[in-house]
């Protein structure tokens, strides 16, 4: 900042208005109070009954200042809104934060206790390559050279679960909205609890799907395939898929939110291996959160690329990367489908 002894110092107005500044600031405050909300049962409790602040302070054995702060903070994001001096659940909130939803983010939640946000530091040290913040609790961390770390039988429980309740509501409009005609048969690579196979196998009687995983892995998502009743359609198959060729015998290759862990070169090999495991006409999908052309946006996914930085080897792609990936690895007649949220679903073709 310049000083100046001139008394008539002529200060100009800012160019513009400091609210970005706010919003990033400010924004910090927003996911632990989701996490608190949740911990405290503050969605269950007005599912079950609306309520004003002094209610909700009764309910919680808080104080009604405390509800009043996190009432205001949860409806002004969306998960809840106010009628009649009331709170109430919107669809939001009544889809992913009640424990008995089948899209319920609770997997999220307990991940997020165990963890703390990246601090400034963490950032600049893995912009210089000198860690990985996530080291501790990535599978897939280590500093550059090192092998990646493999989820053992303790950690995959917490880790499928989060898997799931990030992955499960995204399936269904990859399901829905994926152009999967003509496939008989899926295989769903490094698929975490089976969440993609599972709602394309209900969405799709006739198809045969597979989940492709680390044994520990493997285990846990066919209690979710029992749990929707397929397991005569939906099987889990034994598989390191940085060491062993891809099963054949499948029409088509599935990658969600796989690719963005590695580098380039390596997805690359990924892809490879899925062209040369499925048919002449088979297909590949990568379902990914994809940055705009110019990687300037949007939010969620330069967003989720900081966080691949941190605890990965990879960073989220634009759909020309993809494109560019499948096109090294022989696929052609590539397509991009907006299919969930901030999801879309890259089709490539073996021809």
């Amino acid at each position: 900042m310049r000083h100046s002894s001139v008394v008539d110092y002529k200060l100009e107005a800012p160019l513009c208005d400091d609210q970005l500044l706010w919003d990033s600031q400010l924004s910090v405050n927003l996911w632990p109070a989701l996490l608190a909300a949740d911990e405290l049962g503050v969605f269950s409790a007005i599912s079950r009954s609306p309520a004003n602040a002094a209610e909700l302070s009764t309910l919680l054995h808080v104080t009604e200042r405390g509800a009043a702060a996190l009432l205001a903070i949860l409806a002004a994001q969306g998960f809840l809104v106010s009628r009649e001096g009331r709170f109430y659940l919107t669809a939001t909130a009544q889809t992913y934060l009640l424990p008995e939803s089948d899209f319920y983010w609770g997997g999220v939640f307990e991940q997020a206790r165990r963890g703390s946000p990246p601090s400034p530091t963490s950032i600049i040290e893995a912009m210089r390559g000198l860690s990985y913040a996530g080291a501790g609790n990535s599978p897939f961390s280590g500093l550059p050279g090192e092998p990646p770390r493999k989820l053992s039988p303790e950690s995959a429980p917490r880790t499928v679960r989060f898997q799931h309740s990030h992955t499960f509501p995204a399936a269904q409009g990859v399901a829905r909205h994926g152009d999967f005609r003509g496939v008989t048969s899926l295989i769903d690579i490094a698929g975490g609890s089976g969440g993609l196979a599972i709602a394309i196998a209900l969405q799709h009687p006739a198809m045969r799907c597979a989940v492709g995983e680390l044994p520990p892995v493997c285990d846990l998502a066919r209690e979710y395939i029992r749990h929707f009743g397929l397991e005569g359609r939906v099987e889990a198959i034994e598989l390191d898929m940085l060491e062993e060729p891809f099963p054949t015998g499948f029409d088509a290759v599935l990658f969600s939110n796989a690719l963005h862990d590695w580098e380039p070169f390596r997805c690359t090999e990924l892809l490879r291996k899925a062209f040369d495991a499925v048919p002449d006409g088979g297909r590949v999908y990568v379902h990914e959160t994809l940055l705009d052309d110019g990687r300037d946006g949007p939010t969620a996914a330069a967003s989720l690329s900081l966080r691949m930085m941190l605890g990965t080897r990879g960073s989220q792609f634009t759909f020309r990367d993809v494109k560019d990936m499948l096109g090294a690895a022989g696929f052609h007649d590539v397509t991009v489908t907006h299919t969930w949220g901030y999801c879309s679903l890259v089709m490539g073709i073996k021809n």
